[in-house]
């Protein structure tokens, strides 16, 4: 599992924009992220301004300038932010929708045993609140394993761009700053 993604990565350096009324693209590649911005650049070049299927494209054109925007600023935060925040954020198990309403609700750990059964309760509403404790587990598990630990070990394996030759690094311990 990768710490920092590759496709959000090659996104810094792309620019999207409207220009004296036309859809530029600093590369093709952003196409195959927004496909609907090729009609999008069509379009703009061949409507008149203030017309409404023209504003519809604009929208369009703004939605995808916002979206990478949004990626932009998500990956620099994690890319120039402590390694240790982005290792957290990455590998920390989350809680599905389900396990998250079953502890908004207060139920997880109300101090019943685990064997305890509400004759009231569905068989749904049962599988939800054992899957919620087991998620609720890993969670602290997690936790737990890197609360007192002020380092994480490293592999990194990585793929030429130019030649496809693959790389590995050796192991490496990084040691958190406190």
């Amino acid at each position: 599992m990768q710490l920092y993604s590759k496709a959000d990565a090659m996104k810094m350096n792309w620019q999207i924009g409207i220009v004296e009324g036309k859809l530029e693209l600093s590369t093709e590649e952003i196409l195959k992220f927004w496909p609907q911005l090729n009609m999008a650049r069509r379009m703009l070049s061949k409507l008149p301004e203030g017309n409404g299927q023209r504003r519809m494209f604009e929208a369009q054109a703004n939605t995808a300038i916002t979206s990478l925007a949004k990626t932009k600023d998500g990956f620099r935060e994690v890319f120039e932010g402590p390694l240790s925040k982005a290792f957290v954020e990455k590998f920390r198990p989350t809680l599905s929708e389900e396990a998250q309403a079953f502890v908004d609700a207060g139920r997880a750990g109300e101090g019943k045993d685990s064997m305890e059964v509400d004759k009231s309760q569905t068989e749904n509403q049962k599988e939800t609140e054992e899957k919620a404790k087991q998620e609720l587990v890993k969670q602290q598990f997690f936790d737990d394993m890197y609360a007192n630990r002020d380092y994480i070990i490293i592999v990194g394996a990585f793929t030429s761009l130019t030649d496809g030759a693959d790389a590995t690094l050796p192991v490496i311990k990084y040691n958190f700053r406190v």
